[in-house]
């Protein structure tokens, strides 16, 4: 597994798959009051992701100007993580040429995930940054869903919940949390979480 501590020691680091370079440009944590998707796309809301990173405190998001000039600076891939205490739990890859700093996050857009069943041709109601916001409801971001039947018949794969929901499978005392579903898919028998959202690029230099 990939460890999140040597990961996040420096922005510029060799991957494995494909022998990318990949910068990360954005990490969120769990349960500090703040949005994830509003931080991604808002630079005031969160703290400097800097070159050389040491994390003091888990109170903002982090966050690098790379995701304000999206276009600029040629992004091609696009690698989202979620780790659970230091350990990489969920990865997936998106083709992120001529898109924008939201648009990437799409099925279409899907390269490869550590998700088998998980494809660009899934059936899903659900698969954006945005996701599913409905004010006093649910907010739900970055959601990939298949289905929405009642809650207790709600099957997906990954879903950011931001603020309490009326299904039980997204209600927690503090967020956001970061949710994702393991063989089965169903948000109320096979989800977990994790404490740590890692988004990063790799770039035509």
């Amino acid at each position: 597994m990939t460890k999140l501590l040597c990961f996040l020691c420096v922005v510029l680091y060799a991957s494995t798959v494909h022998s990318k370079v990949w910068f990360p440009v954005f990490v969120a944590f769990e349960n500090n009051g703040q949005s994830v998707y509003d931080s991604w796309r808002t630079p005031s809301m969160c703290n400097d992701l800097p070159a050389i990173l040491k994390i003091t405190g888990r109170g903002k998001h982090l966050r690098n100007h790379v995701i304000d000039h999206w276009t600029e600076m040629n992004v091609n891939m696009v690698k989202v993580e979620l780790y659970q205490k230091n350990e990489q739990v969920v990865w997936m890859t998106f083709n992120a040429r001529n898109s924008n700093n939201l648009s990437w996050f799409s099925k279409k857009n899907l390269y490869q995930s550590s998700f088998m069943d998980l494809s660009t041709r899934s059936i899903t109601n659900y698969f954006s940054a945005a996701g599913e916001s409905i004010p006093n409801v649910v907010s739900r971001r970055f959601y990939i869903s298949r289905q929405h039947r009642g809650c207790p018949n709600d099957f997906g794969w990954l879903c950011i919940a931001e603020k309490p929901d009326v299904c039980k499978w997204a209600q927690f005392s503090k967020y956001p949390v970061f949710i994702y579903t393991k063989q089965g898919r169903s948000w109320n028998r096979d989800a977990a979480t994790a404490d740590t959202l890692v988004i990063s690029v790799s770039m035509d230099l």
